[in-house]
């Protein structure tokens, strides 16, 4: 099995602090172009939260 070494404070930090979801999707589609995938949204605690997925390699992606 292949472990993932992820440092999430790290990760967190460097993070932008965007106030809303248009300001991210637009830095992260200038970022990822088309590798970034938006798969659905959910409401919690009376908040959208939306969930992307970003392709590693387009070409074995579905």
């Amino acid at each position: 099995m292949h472990k993932i070494n992820l440092d999430l404070t790290t990760i967190n930090d460097s993070m932008l602090d965007f106030r809303y979801h248009e300001e991210a999707r637009s830095s992260f589609k200038s970022l990822f172009q088309e590798r970034l995938l938006i798969r659905t949204h959910d409401e919690i605690d009376g908040k959208m939260v939306y969930y992307y997925h970003i392709v590693k390699n387009p070409e074995t992606s579905q």
